[in-house]
C-alpha cells in the first residue's frame, strides 16, 4: 500500500493523470460540445419549448421543456441537471437521454442549461438549478404538470446538484409551493 494514500499497489504503478482545467481549455472545449451536440441521432419528436430564467443573483441561464405529443395534463416532470464537472455545457447524449425519458416514461423533461464554472463560481450552478425548480412548481398549471409529480436528477455533477436541490426543497422554509418535496 501506498504511504501517503492507501492505494493498491496494482493501481499505483498506473501514471497519475492530470488535466490543466483553465478558462481558456473550458471555453474551447464547449465551443466544441455546443457545435456538435445537434448532430446526435433524434430518436423522438417532442414539443420543445425554450425559456430564459433569472436565478437569484440577477444571472440568466436558459432551460428546455420537452414534452411529448399528446401527453396528458397534468403530467408528472423531470428537472435533469446535465453532468459536465460544473463546467462543461451539456451535450448531444444528455439531449438523447432527456427525449428518452421523455417519450418512454410520459413525462415533461426540464433541461436546464445552469452557468458553468470557472466563469461563474459556486453556487451560481446550484442557485440556476433551484431557481429553475421554483420556475417549474410555479408554472405546474401553465406547463401542465403535476406539482405532486415532481422529481430532480443528473448525471455526475447534474446528480450533484440534483441531490442538493432535494434537500433544499425539504428544508423548512426554504420553499413557497404546498407540495411534497421533489424526488431525487
Amino acid at each position: 500500500m501506498s504511504k501517503k494514500y492507501n492505494i493498491h499497489p496494482d493501481f499505483a504503478r498506473f501514471p497519475v493523470f492530470s488535466f490543466r482545467f483553465n478558462s481558456v481549455i473550458v471555453a474551447t472545449l464547449n465551443l466544441l460540445i455546443r457545435t456538435t451536440r445537434w448532430l446526435g441521432k433524434r430518436s423522438y419528436s417532442l414539443d420543445t419549448q425554450y425559456h430564459t430564467l433569472v436565478s437569484a443573483d440577477g444571472g440568466s441561464f436558459d432551460i428546455m421543456v420537452m414534452k411529448p405529443y399528446g401527453l396528458r395534463s397534468p403530467a408528472p416532470a423531470l428537472l435533469y441537471y446535465h453532468g459536465g464537472a460544473f463546467a462543461m455545457t451539456y451535450a448531444s447524449n444528455h439531449l438523447q437521454s432527456c427525449e428518452r425519458y421523455a417519450n418512454e416514461a410520459g413525462c415533461v423533461v426540464i433541461l436546464v442549461a445552469y452557468r458553468l464554472a470557472p466563469r461563474h463560481p459556486f453556487p451560481c450552478a446550484f442557485d440556476d438549478c433551484y431557481a429553475a425548480l421554483q420556475w417549474a412548481v410555479a408554472g405546474c398549471d401553465s406547463l401542465g404538470l403535476d406539482r405532486h409529480r415532481i422529481a430532480v436528477g443528473g448525471d455526475s455533477a447534474g446528480g450533484a446538484l440534483a441531490a442538493g436541490v432535494a434537500q433544499r426543497a425539504r428544508d423548512p422554509g426554504t420553499n413557497n409551493w404546498s407540495t411534497s418535496a421533489p424526488s431525487c
